[in-house]
């Protein structure tokens, strides 16, 4: 994530500043089902509280384990596109801070 917010007010990442150049990746454990069920029902009823899930932040991010998803944008990446010979997993993420510029027509 790049903001704070995501989807319909999702409040994941509530300690992002916009300008640090910094990625966050906010991660959800299996074992951590029922309480991101119990925190997106919360957000439905109108109680949008920061999530109380581990999050890393970096310019420079690398995730390691066994046959975990991830989902990039809105879709989910298929596990064997990302798995090792030795059912490993690693994926890299580096961040290019001012990547993007936004041109515009000055006022006239």
């Amino acid at each position: 994530m790049n903001i704070q917010y995501v989807g319909p007010n999702l409040h994941l990442a509530p300690h992002k500043a916009l300008s640090d150049g910094q990625l966050t990746v906010v991660v959800v454990h299996e074992h951590e089902r029922e309480p991101l069920s119990e925190y997106l029902t919360a957000c439905l009823t109108g109680h949008n509280s920061p999530a109380p899930f581990k999050q890393y932040q970096g310019r420079h991010l690398q995730l390691q384990g066994q046959e975990f998803g991830i989902h990039l944008d809105d879709q989910q990446l298929p596990y064997h596109c990302l798995a090792e010979a030795d059912n490993s997993c690693t994926v890299t993420v580096n961040v290019n801070p001012q990547a993007l510029e936004f041109l515009g027509s000055a006022a006239g």
